[in-house]
């Protein structure tokens, strides 16, 4: 038991017991005087710091229900969890497994929620609503290590709908290690009053960490999309960090969109990313692996891997009415099988003859490709501007692999659209470089018809094999904490591509680099490459302590990022050595090698005339 305080009085925070063989007619306040009933946790007004618990292993029927007169602080919660082993279980059955009204400090962990399957629950999993007017913010909401399966609406939804129209909502949500799974309409959502004119957003500072959707099937008929696994509306700043979805989607039927793996729209200072989307649905359009979509600003897509979606595995798409989208950034992912063909969409339907979305730029990605599909758009890349006009769209540095014929580029009318630097392999099977409904079988007819791949007055760009490990060969693979062991699109060391890139400084966040998507760290000597992986080359370097023959001269080994290293005395008088240093104890002058072997067998080299001295 502890105090809160407040002013000048004090009030005990309690802790409340509830199992099966309780009673709500004790206390609740120990294990011996638990309650019994859900119902008693809802009849009860809980304070700053109470902790209710449910018995690990039993199950519960109802919903529970906070009132806006249970209240919490964010240093002081209401906490809803399990005691004893395992999690309590939750059977809503129709209802609400969790539901929390115009309140927050509250904190629900370690509990499973289990409703009676989305074709007859009619409500949520665990519930967050506030419709407070005038901008009003309620702090501290943390969902964490729960399990959500079986409800129509969402598996985790937190929202916001103030009827002034105002950006009333929440400031400071955790949701974290939650698994959500067969439920209808979405995995996890945050929703926000939905205003294109205004500038502000509902709900601040948002984290989805470690989190899996999978199986959240959409809603047949439904009167518009269905089916996400993670989507966020309405947030500004949003970190979704090392999450997966799949199987989502399969029952979307609306007509003119469809669901994604992991998106956001109309949120601002978004992140996406260290996340795994593969085997989306619908039946429809979409069912995209990631997607930062209508009304987005300064946001990114970085680190992820997408495989066999229906849709792209990265879309960033404008709709109609949308506010402007603008700075975003899609940069060291990986797209393998995606789309049916189509790796990667960037696309407007906004209204025509409005500039409604500038400064997107898409580089150091791997796209893989073997299909081709009858949808509107194909490619390893398809840019298609169907109403409002996009500009300043910059695609650098990529490796875009086609087999089978597939579209290598499908490009319509833009705004400024620049190609540098990009790598295009076909597999020997043929390029099709379709630009504005012409198609170019080589890099070099579309350069020379386009002006595309020419970077300060140079030709760039790449028609080769780059030498990746296994492209086309990741698959499915354990969840996101196996993404470093996706060897496929690790180049081969003897790569023409290494070192390769070109260092474009104007990039949006290209400055502020550090590692690649295999988190090695990025540019030896501002040695870039093309693609996902950056070679974590080492670089040999060595000096020499003393030059004079009777005291030992001491050769230090000064390399970075290298755990191997083998010196090589030219005269033929000393062995090799595997010791980071080396000493040594003959005058003359011969030349000295020291070779390094870094991670995954990459080799760097230096060669010096060493002279040393006899002493007089």
């Amino acid at each position: 038991m502890s105090l809160f305080c407040k002013a000048n009085f004090c009030l005990v925070a309690g802790t409340y017991y509830i199992k099966p063989t309780g009673s709500d007619a004790l206390t609740g306040i120990s294990i011996a005087t638990a309650w019994q009933s859900i119902s008693k946790v809802n009849a009860t007004v809980f304070s700053p710091g109470d902790i209710i618990l449910f018995e690990g292993g039993s199950s519960f029927t109802g919903s529970i229900y906070l009132d806006p007169s249970s209240k919490g602080t964010p240093k002081n919660p209401i906490i809803v969890t399990s005691y004893g082993t395992g999690k309590a279980i939750i059977n809503a059955g129709a209802g609400a497994g969790f539901y929390a009204y115009n309140n927050s400090g509250i904190e629900v962990k370690n509990l499973i929620f289990s409703g009676s399957g989305y074709t007859i629950n009619t409500s949520i999993g665990v519930g967050f609503y506030m419709d407070k007017t005038g901008n009003t913010k309620l702090k501290h909401i943390v969902i964490e290590n729960v399990e959500v399966s079986g409800f129509k609406t969402a598996g985790i939804q937190v929202g916001s709908w103030p009827s002034d129209q105002s950006r009333s909502g929440y400031d400071s949500i955790v949701i974290k290690n939650c698994i959500v799974h067969h439920n209808g309409l979405s995995g996890i959502s945050v929703f926000g009053y939905y205003k294109t004119t205004d500038t502000f957003y509902s709900h601040k500072n948002l984290l989805v960490s470690q989190c899996i959707a999978y199986n959240n099937d959409g809603i047949s008929g439904w009167n518009t999309h269905s089916g996400s696994g993670i989507i966020i509306g309405q947030v500004d700043s949003c970190i979704i960090d090392h999450c997966e979805a799949y199987e989502n989607g399969k029952n979307n039927d609306f007509s003119t969109g469809g669901p994604a793996g992991i998106w956001a729209w109309d949120s601002k200072n978004v992140i996406i990313q260290h996340c795994y989307s593969h085997h989306n649905r619908s039946k429809t359009l979409d069912g995209d692996g990631f997607d930062l979509d209508g009304g987005v600003v300064n946001s990114t897509m970085q680190y992820n891997y997408s495989h066999n979606n229906d849709g792209p595995g990265f879309l960033v798409a404008q709709y109609k009415d949308a506010r402007k989208m603008k700075n975003i950034v899609v940069r060291y992912n990986i797209s393998e099988r995606d789309g049916k063909g189509l790796g990667t969409l960037i696309w407007s339907g906004d209204t025509a003859g409005r500039v409604t979305a500038e400064k997107i730029d898409f580089y150091n990605n791997t796209i893989f490709t073997d299909t081709i599909s009858n949808s509107f758009a194909n490619g390893a890349i398809a840019v298609y501007n169907n109403y409002g006009a996009m500009k300043d769209i910059r695609v650098c540095n990529n490796i875009l692999i086609t087999k089978n014929n597939a579209i290598t580029l499908n490009i319509q009318k833009t705004l400024n659209l620049k190609f540098y630097n990009n790598a295009y392999f076909d597999n020997g099977q043929g390029y099709k470089f379709i630009d504005k409904d012409i198609v170019y079988y080589s890099m070099i007819t579309w350069r020379s018809a386009n002006g595309q791949e020419i970077y300060n007055g140079k030709n760039t760009g790449f028609k080769s094999d780059p030498q990746l490990l296994n492209a086309g060969g990741g698959k499915q693979i354990a969840g996101v904490d196996s993404l470093k062991t996706l060897k496929s699109y690790r180049y081969n060391n003897t790569s023409l591509l290494i070192g390769k890139g070109i260092v474009i400084d104007s990039l949006l966040c290209f400055k502020n680099l550090r590692t690649d998507f295999y988190n090695d760290t990025i540019a030896v000597n501002n040695q870039y490459s093309p693609g996902a992986h950056e070679i974590d080359a080492p670089s040999a370097q060595f000096t020499i302590n003393n030059s004079c023959r009777g005291i030992v001269s001491k050769f230090i080994n000064r390399s970075l990022k290298s755990n191997q290293y083998l010196w090589n005395f030219g005269d033929g008088a000393n062995s090799t050595s595997f010791s980071p240093n080396h000493h040594y104890n003959k005058a003359g002058k011969f030349t000295v090698t020291l070779i390094t072997t870094g991670k995954f067998g990459y080799i760097d080299s230096l060669k010096r005339t060493v002279e040393i001295y006899e002493i007089p």
